[in-house]
């Protein structure tokens, strides 16, 4: 009877906690993002990419950026002409993961970045502003806090790591040869 009581108790418990939630918090879909970024009128092709370990290692140091992914999903974005691609980049932040849609332009400079899902508090997420200050750069060098992209005060990094993530995808971009003359 004992036992019983006790069971009751941890459901109880349970029932008055509602459920636990263990993924990123939504903040935009990557549907919603690209729609937004390139419009509504826009076709989306997924592509995917099998990099070999010279590839990888070539990822690494063109982005100076932790790189383990051997298999990369982009996104063509077209419409009567090509409007750019674009990657997802999933990582941990701080302690907690963030997933940061990168979007590119044809000529490989950047025309947004979004963030999709965030699980670190609220302060440590960048302000749309700050997001703003990296359109239009086309050089992993100019992505580093400090350079083209301002510091955060007390999120350096959240700054570190969505910077890491636009380098990733502009070396990747490059590594894939994405938009290059006669490829998709």
């Amino acid at each position: 009877m004992e036992r019983l009581a006790v069971v009751f108790v941890l459901a109880s418990i349970a029932a008055l906690a509602g459920p636990m939630d263990a993924s990123a918090r939504v903040l935009l879909t990557r549907d919603e993002a690209l729609r937004q970024i390139f419009g509504s009128k826009a076709q989306v092709s997924v592509r995917s990419a099998y990099l070999t370990d010279g590839q990888m290692d070539s990822v690494r140091r063109r982005a100076q950026a932790p790189f383990t992914q051997r298999r990369v999903t982009y996104y063509v974005v077209q419409s009567d002409s090509a409007l750019g691609t674009a990657f997802v980049d999933q990582g941990i932040i701080r302690s907690q993961t963030g997933t940061i849609l990168i979007a590119l332009d044809p000529g490989g400079r950047v025309r947004a970045v979004e963030i999709l899902a965030w699980n670190e508090p609220d302060d440590f997420l960048p302000s749309e502003r700050w997001l703003e200050r990296a359109r239009g750069l086309s050089r992993p060098a100019n992505t580093r806090p400090g350079d083209a992209m301002p510091h955060i005060a007390g999120a350096t990094l959240s700054a570190r790591a969505i910077t890491a993530a636009i380098r990733r995808a502009m070396a990747l971009r490059e590594i894939l040869a994405i938009d290059a003359p006669g490829r998709r």
